[in-house]
């Protein structure tokens, strides 16, 4: 290889692991696992924790690291969840009342491909 492949090759690596982690503010509201339905648009328990995200901003089947939350999977979606917009799922009800209405920065761990579970 020459100097001028290696060199290509570290800055293509190092914009692919710029893409992939991400950094941007939303708009994050909280609903609970017992306010809507028993699956998600991706098939997953809605008892489990997970966000609710548009698609065209967050592809479904994303890890997202939301401050306060931790890690979450992006795996529902919801009529009201438009751009940068997010639904974090909790336990209870209690909680979602509590917390209200936040502008959090979040960040994409990566992005996958949306995944549908049949069944």
């Amino acid at each position: 290889m020459t100097k001028i492949t290696v060199v290509f090759a570290l800055i293509v690596l190092c914009a692919s692991a710029a893409s992939a982690q991400r950094s941007f503010s939303v708009r994050a509201t909280h609903y609970c696992s017992s306010c809507g339905g028993s699956r998600t648009a991706t098939g997953r328990s809605a008892s489990s924790r997970g966000l609710a995200v548009d698609p065209r901003v967050i592809p479904l089947g994303s890890r997202v690291y939301v401050p306060g939350h931790g890690v979450l999977v992006a795996d529902d979606t919801g009529g009201a969840i438009k751009g940068r917009r997010i639904d974090i799922r909790l336990a209870s009800r209690g909680g979602c009342s509590r917390r209200g209405v936040r502008r959090v920065t979040i960040r994409v761990l990566n992005r996958s491909p949306k995944r549908r579970s049949r069944g």
